[in-house]
């Protein structure tokens, strides 16, 4: 995976950006390439990730604790479908609906970090943008945003450890973490938030953006 950090051009390369932007918009908006997002599986300190499908009937041990992340119709055949928490020992997932169930599986690892980040309490949710806790326990936090169009989330801020990202809905996203102008996402892509690393969200085109923030505790 490649972390793009912020970089400060001189006035020189600024001028031939910005020849490049007014050139052809649309490139720029491509700016982030294919193989610069996460491709699966990974994994970090803290999280273990895989894309999984179940077909129907068929079952999913659950060994540790983890959260699903539906792509498709939940094990029940329902939608919309998002994310579930399951615990460890709870008994094999079985997909009882009528087609194939797809998911990102995000294992937790007992492994813990005393960093701090940014309070909770300083952030905020502007003016279209829509908040809704889904998972909130002791080992993880998991958020789902809802961006309108051009829309950005709360203050710059940072999490003491790596956060996830997680698609629902494809569109135009700001940059989590460099400066080289949006990027275009789709349903089930990820991207990782690196520790200590300054960031803000947001919407950067004309549809809503639906995402998932998963924080570890």
């Amino acid at each position: 995976m490649k972390v793009r950090l912020p970089v400060f051009m001189s006035p020189v390369l600024a001028t031939l950006a910005l020849a490049v932007l007014l050139a052809d918009p649309i490139a720029a908006n491509h700016a982030r390439a294919d193989d610069d997002r996460l491709q699966l599986p990974w994994e970090n300190n803290r999280f273990r990730l895989t894309r999984i499908a179940v077909a129907p009937g068929a079952t999913l041990p659950v060994a540790d604790d983890q959260i699903l992340v539906y792509l498709t119709a939940d094990a029940d055949g329902r939608m919309p479908a998002e994310a579930v928490w399951q615990s460890a020992g709870a008994g094999a997932v079985q997909n009882r609906g009528p087609a194939r169930l797809e998911a990102i599986a995000i294992e937790l690892k007992d492994a813990r970090s005393a960093a701090a980040g940014t309070p909770s309490e300083a952030l905020d949710a502007p003016y279209g943008v829509d908040v809704t806790p889904l998972i909130n326990n002791e080992r993880v936090l998991v958020l789902k945003h809802r961006y309108e169009p051009i829309a950005y989330g709360g203050p710059l801020h940072f999490h003491g450890e790596d956060v996830l990202v997680i698609y629902l809905r494809g569109g135009y996203a700001w940059p989590l973490a460099d400066l080289w102008g949006p990027s275009r996402v789709r349903r089930g892509e990820v991207d990782v938030i690196p520790a200590n690393t300054p960031h803000r969200l947001g919407n950067a085109g004309g549809d809503p953006l639906e995402l998932l923030v998963i924080v570890p505790k």
